[in-house]
């Protein structure tokens, strides 16, 4: 009897593509190769078009396609790379690759067909090589044919270097679950979250030509992520464990030494809760900043994330609640740790063993017990104050940049033509304050007065009987306030779409964030509009 091969390469291949990796961490690990061969810059294209058959709405994806400025692959590299258990750092425990079979699996769990463009600097060509699970099916042929000299299409070359760089292109796509639209979305999401260090080290990712920015669970970098004038979250301190390697593979007949796990605290800022911000789900500023996703703790492995705070450790006690969103904590480890934290080949959902866990529990619920108690008593605070003292000017950071947008592109106006000329602009304050928010203190009546003043144009939020679903009242100097009324069904209707659009499918996008800027901007338009046709108006008619 003759010898059988151990695996049946076409039905392996075919068995291979039910494997735990989803979209986005298949992503992922072309991501990983990019990062690994120094690229700055990563760029996906997703090629997608309507697909009447599953829903008027729905898009399919056609095509996928990745690109980097890294090292490249050399002809020999490029032949092996997608053969599985093949890895040039096969092994490697300081990078974030190690086993071999991360970008063929993850591409074939979404696609049949897989090209792949490489160059090095040191090679004057491109080279191409490719596998097409139907070719391999029909022909029964698993081999992976020698790469062959190729221009790089002309529509590719802006997703590469000058004179290095790897082009992979998934075709065939057939495993596709969700709406184009919606994996598009959440993998901008994903990848903002999963490689934020990598983003904080100013290295670039883009979807569709779009830039994504870090999400930050600790909220400790607002300055890489789409909202950069946030204030930082509070750092609650630091832990360390100094943790035994067990992994034979690494310790073969040295003694056993330990690595370090890094454990770091941060107590999100005390403007992001308040009232209405409770549960996060419910508000849409903490929404687009993906707060309402942030109920528990980060774990990554050499700076990239192998479980994010949305997907629960196994087994954690106590379980996490509602107010654990608002602290955010991040365990950091080296890959030589794998093993303790279970670590698969897709990297994705570490999770650690009960010996480990527990001593992550000991070092983590005593802080997160403090810092639980410090939201806890942030609002006992301001329900005492709501109690006692009227509001002061809450305002919504979103409305802070329509602000912005107007004061950088209006035309100054001449100090003769400013609406309200002559008018003392505190009087006016305080006239407009007695009417809408009665009895202040000295303080309350100034932050008022301060806020009002050092804008052209301001937007509050407010519930009125009032017919009118905003009002505009102008101090003086050119200085006015429009005052939205939330009472209104107007704007109830509004808030309540945009609440809508930013929790469908039970994802966030900026999408709400970003309609809610254009109607403050017409808003602020037509106020300004009226305002110059009034003056018109009284220049015609011989009044100053």
């Amino acid at each position: 009897m003759s010898n059988v091969d151990i695996v049946n390469s076409a039905k392996a291949i075919l068995s291979e593509r039910a494997s735990d990796f989803d979209a986005y961490s298949a992503y992922g690990e072309v991501l990983d190769n990019s990062i690994e061969a120094n690229s700055d810059k990563m760029k996906i294209f997703f090629d997608i078009s309507p697909d009447r058959s599953r829903g008027k709405t729905f898009k399919k994806i056609n095509s996928v396609l990745f690109g980097d400025n890294g090292v490249g692959m050399n002809k020999d590299t490029l032949h092996h790379c997608m053969q599985l258990g093949y890895s040039s750092r096969y092994g490697n425990r300081t990078g974030i690759g190690r086993f071999g079979v991360g970008m063929t699996k993850a591409a074939i769990h979404e696609c049949k067909r897989v090209e792949i463009f490489s160059k090095t600097i040191d090679s004057a060509e491109w080279f191409y090589v490719y596998i097409d699970i139907d070719e391999i099916v029909e022909t029964g042929d698993s081999s992976i044919k020698e790469p062959i000299i190729k221009k790089l299409p002309k529509e590719y070359q802006n997703f590469v270097g000058d004179k290095n760089g790897t082009i992979v292109v998934w075709t065939k796509y057939d495993r596709q679950d969700k709406n184009a639209d919606d994996i598009i979305e959440e993998a901008k999401i994903w990848i903002g979250r999963t490689f934020r260090k990598f983003i904080f080290e100013n290295r670039k990712f883009f979807i569709n030509n779009a830039e994504i920015k870090a999400i930050d669970p600790l909220y400790l970098n607002p300055e890489f992520t789409n909202f950069p004038e946030d204030p930082k979250a509070e750092s609650w301190g630091e832990d360390y464990i100094d943790w035994t390697i067990d992994d034979p593979d690494l310790l073969k007949n040295a003694t056993p030494k330990k690595s370090r796990i890094h454990i770091r605290f941060s107590l999100l800022p005390k403007s992001f809760m308040e009232p209405g911000r409770r549960i996060a789900g419910d508000h849409l500023e903490s929404r687009i900043r993906y707060i309402d996703r942030n109920e528990g703790i980060s774990i990554l492995r050499n700076n990239r994330e192998v479980r994010d705070p949305e997907n629960h450790i196994p087994y954690w006690k106590p379980q996490f609640k509602e107010i654990d969103r608002w602290w955010g904590c991040e365990i950091l480890f080296n890959a030589e740790l794998d093993n303790w934290f279970q670590v698969k080949n897709i990297k994705r959902g570490a999770a650690p063993l009960k010996e480990l866990r527990e001593e992550l529990q000991t070092k983590i619920n005593s802080v997160r017990a403090s810092m639980v108690k410090e939201v806890q008593k942030h609002w006992d605070e301001i329900e005492k104050r709501k109690i006692i003292e009227p509001p002061g000017p809450e305002v919504s950071p979103t409305h802070v940049k329509s602000k912005q947008i107007a004061e950088e592109t209006v035309v100054e106006t001449k100090p003769e033509d400013k609406a309200g000329k002559g008018m003392n602009v505190d009087d006016e304050i305080r006239k407009y304050l007695n009417v809408h928010f009665g009895q202040l203190s000295d303080d309350q009546r100034k932050a008022f007065i301060d806020y009002f003043k050092k804008s052209m144009v301001t937007i509050i939020e407010k519930p009125s009987g009032a017919p009118n679903f905003f009002e505009v009242v102008n101090f003086g100097d050119g200085k006015k306030n429009i005052t939205y009324n939330t009472k209104h069904v107007f704007f109830e209707r509004y808030f309540a779409i945009l609440n809508e659009i930013n929790s469908e499918n039970g994802t966030s996008s900026n999408n709400g964030q970003e309609i809610l800027i254009l109607i403050d901007l017409l808003v602020i338009a037509f106020s300004l509009a009226v305002e110059f046709i009034n003056m018109k108006m009284r220049k015609k008619n011989g009044h100053s």
